[in-house]
């Protein structure tokens, strides 16, 4: 499963020096969420998924792929999120620390290697993939 995402090994062994996967809970639902220069939208769309949304926290995992230029804080924004809420189900991959060039087709193929990465169970796995832009 893991090599039909079509990651080549050089990435996948990137994704994995910079993930420390054992810190995450396998979940039922892993979204993956492409972000590129999103911080205008990131503060809300987390707060749809930990605030608005009736789901239980240990029910899904939120894998956020970021992508950003020098002068966008999408990533500190998310991390900061992370640790004011203390969530143990967001996992933020940055992957300007990854790669210098990347598409959004990469960056999904990023999210469900985490997610299958922390459920080796993958029968029991559900993946979905929406665009950062999805709220108003």
């Amino acid at each position: 499963m893991l090599r039909r995402l079509l990651l080549s090994k050089h990435i996948r062994d990137k994704v994995d020096s910079t993930v420390s996967y054992n810190q995450y809970t396998p979940a039922r639902l892993n979204i993956c969420i492409p972000l590129l220069n999103e911080e205008l939208l990131v503060q809300n769309l987390l707060d749809i998924f930990f605030k608005k949304a009736d789901l239980e926290k240990n029910l899904f995992n939120l894998i956020l792929v970021i992508r950003s230029t020098g002068k966008d804080n999408t990533t500190k924004i998310a991390r900061d999120y992370k640790t004011a809420h203390k969530l143990s189900n967001l996992i933020i991959a940055d992957e300007n620390a990854l790669f210098d060039n990347s598409c959004i087709g990469q960056a999904r193929a990023i999210g469900f290697y985490i997610a299958l990465k922390i459920n080796p169970d993958y029968d029991k796995t559900y993946l979905v993939s929406c665009d950062g832009d999805l709220v108003d």
